[in-house]
């Protein structure tokens, strides 16, 4: 609003602030209670539905689990599991009324219901005869011979006597699972080019006397460097042109390699950071594929740090990639958060995601090196709970004697526990999203063509059609049925009291219905008591022995200010810092200029908006502080089109992370945070995909203390796919400017009050800022075309007619409590294409002073 508080005003302030009191004072007890807790364990539940808890008022001791559901943490993107050959050649091995009970039990929303899944490009190790890629014809730098036919073609009973389905394979499998859950997104990677693109034109060559036992999966030729960018493209197309659309693409499955134990290929930091800036991201940008997440490294989380300084820190590589993927074999009892943190800390815009982890080497003979071949080799998992309960397992380097590993960091170790825990303190720690390896394999851990067995969440029986559900499968079920896509993680803090750092983890997340899920893990074979608390309530509650516990709560908004409040303010205006002469990244005002003109805002309005974090915003804040100013601020982060120009993905960031200081330097000034101006209207020349805005206002929402919005023409709140970005804000902020608009001064108040209502019915129960409306003083009305003033401007604006609008505005701004920020307080020459274009645009000649600070009539007169 924008007229000076009256006797009135204050008391209507007061009356709407008393309920929000009287609620807060309310309760010496709490009427908080889980609506659900699910439990997994050792002893035999399944997803077992539990009796609820009640929380009461106060601070719990002893053992807590602290839960702090308004601190926002990373988006959550799911759990799920992979679609292998192998895992197909199994399935194919059933009746299909008994496959599709299996797939509906993956993917189905009455099932495990995953969300994520990730898939192999040509062959891997779980292949059934493997080496093979989508181009196999020797030296066709044109790929005229790419096909996905062996994905396609299925498995003959004549070779395969036990199959029940020639025709099922792969993709086969793939698109039935689209069928069940069509939302699944789907990462793909590739274990290796075809073989003739590599330098060591083989698929792998193992270790050997010969070598060293130095194996290799070679690296690729540079002359075929952009061919296999293509031929990761035109999988892309094929796929696509079989009705599955590929989410994300890593540029090659672990790029350390693996000794040369199966297909794989290399990559350096360095060298796959040129392949992606000079060959992939242009390939996939050039042909369309540009909405493709790029996730680079995919390979074990302690080399994670030297790929994102590397890769993240590349201007011309950056614009191409959303985050890094990783493994967990580095270790099988620890899940390296201290990396993750590092990552995150520096890197805060990218997305880090797990997509590899199984119980690997199964029932495997010890090599040569290990210390206790007998230890080393599992036996008796199928159909054996207790095998997956209990310290039964171990990996590759188990008290392995190699050089470079450490054994310490590979004990034996139980199979639920390694998962349950990897998942929670990942997602505690960052991590968006949680991907399992093979999700069936026959009893024995295969078909691997390499004999590298592994642990899988179903394993069946080929022979018999036996069906063993791991407990694994149900671990995996139970996180997947309450860590939902789009939910967020939040902050958990652990106050361990007589409780081993290994006993009892945490992490939780909270969806957009306000449902928080806490997963609790207790690795012991004891029952655990501790205290759930969430804000200044708490519960008391017993985790059975060996099990994994999920406790569902809705909250209250006295819980969780999710949408934090809006301060209404009845005075404000948007402030441009720029005098003739002066222009944003050129020159700024001095501090005299700027004291200059807190002075005369300062006498009519309490509250500016400002459009961007930098050096100047900086300035503005810190004379407020400095000089005790009384005014607030909506800090404004200015966002450029990243599709046009992908070096501007540099500067948005500079932004992110300047207005996110800022926020955090200045609480008692800044009121509010504005994520982009005008990013998503059609018309914007610095329009960005939504899910571009999306990861930036995620970045800053969780980053700031203060209310987050994002500010936009009123057309673009009119529709309704506005409704996923205003669902991530606390308010929001709209533009309604009459003249751009083609409306006559006349109707301008009845039409911005039909605009307003229509607003309210798309978003109900959202509050809406009008964060700019105005009226020129002046226009060019030669300059015309579509959208042009010339053309839209119904009537020559002035003065006078800036004079009514404002009276009439300010008290429909009252009477309707809109709080309302008038564009704006003085003209800008710089602007309208700059000082050297129309010096009539009317771009130049919003304000309610001259350039000059000198006041025009609706100034004037009050």
């Amino acid at each position: 609003m924008m007229i000076k508080p009256t006797h009135k005003n204050i008391i209507q302030i007061t009356l709407l602030i008393l309920p929000v009191l009287m609620f807060s004072c309310k309760a010496d007890h709490s009427e908080l209670q889980s609506s659900e807790i699910l439990l997994t364990s050792e002893s035999g539940d399944r997803l077992a539905v539990k009796d609820n808890v009640n929380f009461v008022y106060g601070q719990a001791k002893g053992t807590v689990l602290k839960i702090k559901p308004d601190e926002l943490k990373q988006h959550i993107e799911g759990i799920g599991s992979s679609f292998t050959e192998s895992s197909a050649f199994v399935l194919a091995h059933l009746d299909s009324e008994k496959r599709e009970e299996v797939m509906h039990r993956i993917f189905g929303d009455k099932g495990a219901h995953f969300s994520l899944a990730r898939t192999h490009i040509g062959a891997c190790d779980f292949t059934v005869e493997g080496k093979y890629s989508y181009a196999d014809l020797w030296d066709d730098k044109e790929l005229r011979s790419f096909s996905i036919e062996m994905d396609t073609k299925g498995f003959n009973k004549k070779d395969y006597p036990g199959i029940k389905d020639e025709t099922y394979d792969l993709l086969p499998m793939i698109r039935e699972a689209l069928r069940i859950n069509p939302s699944i997104h789907i990462v793909a990677s590739a274990w290796t080019a075809p073989a003739w693109m590599k330098d060591i034109e083989d698929w792998y060559i193992p270790g050997s006397p010969e070598n060293n036992w130095q194996g290799t999966g070679g690296s690729l030729k540079k002359e075929y460097v952009q061919t296999y960018a293509e031929y990761l493209v035109k999988y892309l197309k094929a796929y696509r042109d079989e009705g599955v659309d590929i989410w994300a693409l890593t540029p090659v499955n672990e790029p350390h390699g693996n000794n040369g134990q199966w297909e794989s290929m290399h990559f350096s930091p360095e060298s796959q950071n040129q392949f992606i800036q000079n060959h992939l991201g242009p390939a996939l940008k050039n042909n369309g594929w540009d909405d493709i997440k790029l996730f680079v490294y995919d390979q074990n989380r302690d080399g994670l740090e030297h790929w994102a300084k590397t890769i993240f820190s590349d201007k011309r590589s950056a614009p191409f990639v959303d985050g890094a993927a990783i493994h967990w074999y580095e270790s099988t009892n620890k899940v390296s958060e201290e990396v993750l943190e590092k990552v995150h800390l520096a890197y805060p815009e990218y997305n880090i995601i797990h997509t590899e982890g199984c119980i690997d080497d199964l029932g495997k003979e010890a090599p040569g090196g290990i210390q206790d071949p007998e230890g080393y080799k599992e036996e008796n998992w199928f159909s054996n709970d207790s095998f997956w309960w209990n310290k039964n397992a171990t990996d590759w380097a188990y008290t392995a004697s190699w050089e470079g590993v450490i054994p310490e960091d590979h004990p034996m170790y139980t199979p639920v526990h390694r998962y349950a825990r990897n998942i929670i303190v990942s997602l505690d720690h960052w991590v968006t999203g949680w991907i399992d390896w093979n999700i069936v394999l026959d009893k024995k851990g295969g078909p691997n063509h390499v004999g590298n067995y592994c642990g899988a969440p179903i394993m069946i029986d080929t022979e018999t059609q036996n069906i063993y559900y791991t407990p694994i499968f149900y671990i995996l079920s139970q996180f997947s049925r309450t860590i939902r896509p789009g939910d967020y993680a939040v902050r958990t803090e652990r106050h361990l009291k007589g409780v081993g750092a290994d006993d009892l983890y945490t992490c939780a997340t909270l969806n957009s219905n306000n449902l928080l899920s806490v997963q609790v893990l207790n690795t012991t074979k004891e029952p655990i008591d501790y205290h759930l608390q969430i804000k200044n309530e708490y519960a008391k509650i017993k985790i059975p022995a060996n099990s994994l516990q999920t406790v569902r709560i809705p909250l209250e908004e006295r819980h969780l200010q999710k949408e934090r409040p809006v301060e209404i303010v009845p005075h404000a205006v948007a402030y441009g810092f720029y005098r003739k002469g002066q222009a944003p990244g050129v020159v700024g005002p001095s501090e005299k200029e700027m004291l200059q003109d807190l002075d005369i805002i300062t006498r009519y309005w309490d509250h500016i908006r400002i459009y961007g974090s930098d050096r100047d915003s900086e300035q503005l804040l810190d004379l407020i502080h400095e000089h005790h100013i009384p005014i607030k601020v909506m800090l404004g982060i200015w966002l450029e089109n990243e599709s046009r120009d992908p070096a501007k993905i540099f500067d948005n960031l500079k932004q992110i992370k300047k207005g996110i200081q800022l926020a955090n330097n200045y609480p008692e000034i800044v009121s509010s945070v504005s994520v982009g101006n005008e990013t998503q209207v059609y018309w914007s020349y610095h329009r960005m995909k939504q899910e571009n805005l999306l990861k930036y206002i995620r970045m800053v929402r969780p980053a700031v203390p203060q209310p987050v919005t994002t500010a936009d023409d009123y057309l673009f709140w009119l529709e309704e796919s506005s409704q996923n970005i205003a669902s991530e804000l606390d308010f929001i902020s709209t533009h309604i400017h009459p003249l751009w608009n083609g409306i006559t001064l006349e109707k301008s108040i009845s039409w911005i009050d039909s605009v307003y209502k229509q607003l309210k019915k798309i978003h109900p129960g959202k509050r809406i800022v009008i964060a700019e409306t105005g009226w020129a003083t002046d226009y060019d009305k030669n300059d015309t075309g579509v959208g042009a003033q010339g053309t839209q401007f119904r009537e020559a604006p002035d003065e006078a007619q800036q004079k009514i609008f404002y009276h009439a505005m300010s008290k429909w701004a009252e009477k309707n409590d809109v709080m309302t920020y008038w564009f704006e307080i003085f003209d800008e020459s710089w602007k309208g294409g700059g000082e050297d274009s129309s010096p009539k645009h009317a771009e130049k000649h919003w304000g309610l002073f001259y350039e000059d600070r000198t006041p025009k009539k609706v100034m004037k007169d009050l």
